[in-house]
Protein backbone atom coordinates (compact mmCIF):
# COMPACT_ATOMS: atom_id res chain seq x y z
CA UNK A 1 0.00 0.00 0.00
CA UNK A 2 1.43 3.37 -1.00
CA UNK A 3 1.45 6.47 1.12
CA UNK A 4 0.05 9.71 -0.24
CA UNK A 5 1.12 12.84 1.56
CA UNK A 6 0.31 16.45 1.00
CA UNK A 7 0.74 19.66 2.89
CA UNK A 8 -2.02 21.93 4.01
CA UNK A 9 -1.18 25.51 4.88
CA UNK A 10 -3.14 28.19 6.72
CA UNK A 11 -6.57 28.57 5.19
CA UNK A 12 -6.54 25.17 3.45
CA UNK A 13 -9.60 22.94 3.23
CA UNK A 14 -9.14 19.18 3.21
CA UNK A 15 -12.14 16.93 2.51
CA UNK A 16 -11.91 13.25 3.45
CA UNK A 17 -14.55 10.58 3.10
CA UNK A 18 -15.21 8.58 6.25
CA UNK A 19 -13.61 5.48 4.75
CA UNK A 20 -10.26 7.18 4.03
CA UNK A 21 -7.37 6.14 6.28
CA UNK A 22 -5.69 9.33 7.41
CA UNK A 23 -3.43 10.88 10.02
CA UNK A 24 -2.27 14.34 10.98
CA UNK A 25 1.30 15.45 11.54
CA UNK A 26 2.56 18.95 12.16
CA UNK A 27 5.87 19.29 10.32
CA UNK A 28 6.20 22.98 11.15
CA UNK A 29 8.24 24.63 13.87
CA UNK A 30 5.21 26.15 15.62
CA UNK A 31 2.07 24.56 17.10
CA UNK A 32 -0.68 23.85 14.58
CA UNK A 33 -4.41 24.28 14.97
CA UNK A 34 -7.19 22.90 12.82
CA UNK A 35 -10.95 22.83 12.76
CA UNK A 36 -12.53 19.48 12.02
CA UNK A 37 -16.14 19.13 10.90
CA UNK A 38 -17.73 15.68 10.96
CA UNK A 39 -20.92 15.00 9.09
CA UNK A 40 -23.10 13.37 10.21
CA UNK A 41 -22.57 14.34 13.83
CA UNK A 42 -21.67 11.77 16.48
CA UNK A 43 -17.98 11.06 15.99
CA UNK A 44 -17.12 13.95 18.32
CA UNK A 45 -18.31 11.69 21.16
CA UNK A 46 -15.49 9.28 20.27
CA UNK A 47 -12.90 12.03 20.74
CA UNK A 48 -14.53 13.14 23.98
CA UNK A 49 -14.40 9.59 25.32
CA UNK A 50 -10.80 8.75 24.38
CA UNK A 51 -9.18 12.17 24.54
CA UNK A 52 -7.79 14.09 27.45
CA UNK A 53 -7.10 17.79 27.75
CA UNK A 54 -3.56 18.97 27.33
CA UNK A 55 -1.97 21.07 30.05
CA UNK A 56 0.49 22.78 27.70
CA UNK A 57 -0.92 24.23 24.47
CA UNK A 58 2.50 24.00 22.83
CA UNK A 59 2.60 20.20 23.00
CA UNK A 60 0.28 17.22 22.86
CA UNK A 61 -0.61 15.28 26.02
CA UNK A 62 1.33 12.04 26.51
CA UNK A 63 0.09 9.16 24.36
CA UNK A 64 1.44 5.82 25.47
CA UNK A 65 0.45 2.17 25.61
CA UNK A 66 -2.50 2.75 27.96
CA UNK A 67 -3.95 5.39 25.64
CA UNK A 68 -3.52 3.12 22.60
CA UNK A 69 -5.33 0.28 24.39
CA UNK A 70 -8.19 2.60 25.37
CA UNK A 71 -8.41 3.99 21.83
CA UNK A 72 -8.60 0.49 20.33
CA UNK A 73 -11.19 -0.64 22.89
CA UNK A 74 -13.51 2.34 22.34
CA UNK A 75 -13.16 2.70 18.54
CA UNK A 76 -15.63 -0.07 17.50
CA UNK A 77 -18.38 1.56 19.58
CA UNK A 78 -18.24 4.48 17.14
CA UNK A 79 -17.64 2.51 13.95
CA UNK A 80 -13.99 3.59 13.85
CA UNK A 81 -11.40 1.20 12.48
CA UNK A 82 -7.80 1.89 13.49
CA UNK A 83 -5.19 -0.01 11.45
CA UNK A 84 -2.08 -0.62 13.49
CA UNK A 85 1.44 -0.22 12.16
CA UNK A 86 3.44 -3.46 11.75
CA UNK A 87 5.41 -2.94 15.00
CA UNK A 88 2.27 -3.50 17.13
Amino acid sequence: MGEDTFGASAGSLVHLLGSVIHAYKNVGATPARFLSLMVPAGLEKFFEEVGKPGADPSSAPPFGEDEVERLLAVAPKYGVEIPLPPEF
